[in-house]
């Protein structure tokens, strides 16, 4: 039985082959060793609870133990020894690596491990990361980029390697979001990718799904839209990977909801997030998540709080509908105060400046300004004023000036703050105590910003918002700031589903989803891009340019197939041989009923319209790369053939 070890610095990873059950009383005896301390976590500074000491983390036959010095080892050696007694097992010191937790170099660590025959050392001098669970784990900036510019080379020759095959849009589209990003999603969940990093991705796997195209390419945008609004459902994955936070974001912003019993990592991520994101006048994380002007300076940009910090701001907060309490109008930022956007009927909005722009030169008034500074709370009408008095401020000229701008109407007040400015709404009346700069507000007083932020929308009728669910999809249903606006559609969404619901053959679906989206590489288009190497003639007729239309209907031999084929399989009051009509075949404007026609009554209109289309560009590239003739009889058997062979499909699938 092969035992083998992962120390990671402060840590230590052992990694057994043996049943989990087995191996489970050697990981409660480290548990409950005293003579390893392992990693302690800050109290929550609101509640005071504290995470439980991490000693040895565990996945499946995975172990990490963490220990502080040495003489921690020692103790591991010790319950090792009794286990490896016990079990027979046996322990295998050069499989082991080690990780220094802060990062530094720890030259007693590294000389006392190398005297026990482990000599795998992880620290920010290493020039790579070092892998756990699929995860990297990195110390400086250098070892993250490394690690991911090697992840989008084997995307890159994931995608060469499966070029090869004969797939349609959806087919590569679907290997793509399931095989060939399979590695990105999992690693997603921890590093942070830079937007050039995402960029150089997207720009990857475009050009797969469209061959390399230059021409006839799908834009991104196209690709990413859901298949009945036109698209390929292509995963973005700069959007995935905010999505993939929201399984821990939800529960870490939801005002009520406990700590799921199967997400023990909650209380952990509570106390980092609380550790990195508190400060004195803001002690808790959910200050700085629902309120960017909350933030300390100083920040990590990577890593598992600079993906959660991205992920929210990624949410577009509409606070509208949101009941705030005074003495949180008090202690906020300034700026956090403010309207940031107007929405279009509003009478300023031609003239709207966000703070941004009007503030840029102050910046006091950006940084140091809170609404205590320019707010006055009045006990007789439980409403806040503005000051009228400016002494003994920390900024008087400052709060003057934001007044100013305010009264001026430069500057707009928010709904909530405005709220709080009314007589005739009843609010509680806030304590001496509460109203005090100096006083911890409770999670209460943020209840209902927290719940907005966790919800789609606020239903007026019921007066109350709507959470989503902790995952992916009830994350995509929250308003962004990063869904692209909706390009106009050629068909309606049930249309599109009738298209992709279509029994017909994979390539000629593929044929119809580009001509609707109008990516054909017509020789007219060929001209306009490369003049001096293309004419714009039809190279079948030599007699006009090479349009759409001309392309699928109007050249003379193809309208002659077209006279013959419409004539031959379709009821008479749909084969009129017209563009117009070939337009409403592809626009799904006709009864797609055939059953009272002779010839393959099993089949519908909009299936024997498929075929029709697939056999017209199927010769004309036939005849373009391989110089066959393109002769409206051979199109005629060629036809025949393809629905003999959906027809026959079509009675195996109807016979019991």
């Amino acid at each position: 039985m092969d035992v083998s070890a992962k120390l990671a610095g402060k840590g230590v990873n052992y990694k057994a082959e043996e049943p989990v059950s087995e191996y489970n009383p050697f990981l409660r005896a480290i548990h409950n060793d005293s003579r390893i301390s392992g990693f302690s976590f800050p109290p929550d500074p609101i509640s005071g609870s504290q995470p439980p000491v991490v000693k040895v983390l565990a996945y499946a036959d995975d172990t990490l133990v963490t220990l502080n010095n040495p003489s921690e080892f020692a103790a591991l050696e010790d319950l090792l020894g009794k286990y490896m007694s016990a079990s027979n097992a046996s322990l295998n010191y050069n499989k082991t690596e080690a990780l220094s937790l802060s990062g530094s170099n720890h030259p007693h660590w590294v000389q006392f491990l190398a005297s026990k025959g482990i000599t795998s050392w992880h620290d920010r001098s290493s020039l790579t990361v070092l892998k756990y669970l699929g995860y990297p784990i990195h110390a400086n900036r250098q070892q993250r980029t490394s690690f991911v510019s090697a992840l989008i080379s084997n995307i890159s020759r994931s995608c060469q390697l499966h070029s090869c095959r004969n797939l349609t849009y959806r087919g590569r589209v679907t290997v793509v979001n399931s095989l060939i990003l399979s590695k990105l999603w999992h690693v997603l969940r921890l590093v942070t990718f830079t937007k050039s990093e995402f960029n150089k991705i997207r720009q990857i796997i475009t050009s797969f799904i469209n061959r390399n195209s230059k021409i006839s390419r799908f834009s991104f945008d196209t690709l990413i839209l859901p298949r009945s609004q036109g698209g390929l459902n292509l995963i973005n994955p700069a959007r995935q990977a905010q999505a993939l936070q929201w399984r821990w974001i939800h529960p870490l912003l939801h005002p009520t909801q406990p700590s799921p019993s199967l997400m023990p990592s909650i209380p952990i991520l509570r106390s980092t997030l609380s550790m990195c994101l508190g400060s004195t006048r803001f002690p808790s994380y959910h200050w700085s998540l629902l309120f960017p002007q909350c933030r300390p300076s100083g920040l990590p940009s990577f890593g598992p709080v600079a993906n959660i910090i991205i992920a929210v701001d990624s949410i577009i907060r509409n606070f509208s509908f949101c009941s705030v309490p005074i003495p949180v109008i008090l202690r906020l930022p300034f700026t956090s105060l403010l309207q940031h956007a107007l929405p279009p009927s509003h009478p300023f909005a031609s003239t709207f400046s966000p703070p941004s722009v009007i503030l840029a030169d102050h910046l006091t008034l950006r940084q140091d300004l809170f609404g205590s500074d320019i707010f006055d709370y009045n006990s007789t009408s439980n409403t806040i004023v503005f000051k009228e008095s400016f002494e003994h401020l920390p900024h008087p000229h400052c709060s003057r000036r934001a007044i100013n701008f305010i009264h001026d109407q430069y500057l707009f007040l928010n709904t909530f703050t405005l709220n709080t400015m009314l007589t005739n709404i009843p609010r509680p009346l806030p304590t001496t105590d509460q109203l005090s700069t100096s006083s911890i507000l409770t999670l209460d007083s943020l209840h209902s910003l927290l719940l907005s932020m966790i919800s789609s929308h606020f239903d007026l009728d019921f007066q109350q918002f709507h959470p989503v669910p902790a995952t992916t999809t009830g994350y995509k249903s929250l308003p962004s700031y990063h869904v692209p606006p909706k390009p106009p559609s050629v068909l309606s969404s049930a249309k599109w589903k009738r298209l992709w619901s279509l029994r017909i053959p994979l390539n000629a679906r593929n044929t119809w989803f580009r001509i609707l989206h109008n990516k054909v590489a017509t020789r007219d288009i060929l001209h306009e891009r490369q003049p001096h190497i293309h004419h714009p003639f039809c190279r079948i007729c030599h007699s006009s340019t090479e349009t759409l239309e001309h392309f699928l209907f109007a050249c003379p031999h193809k309208r002659s197939f077209w006279s013959s084929a419409l004539s031959i399989y379709m009821p008479p009051l749909i084969s009129q041989n017209s563009y117009q009509n070939f337009q409403k075949f592809l626009l799904f404007e006709h009864n797609p009923s055939r059953q009272d026609h002779s010839i393959y009554p099993n089949l519908s209109a909009y299936q024997v319209f498929a075929c029709m289309l697939q056999t017209i560009w199927y010769h004309h590239y036939q005849f373009t790369f391989q110089d066959k003739p393109f002769l409206p009889s051979i199109l005629l058997s060629s036809l025949r053939s393809s629905l003999d062979t959906l027809h026959f499909q079509e009675t195996l699938d109807q016979s019991p």
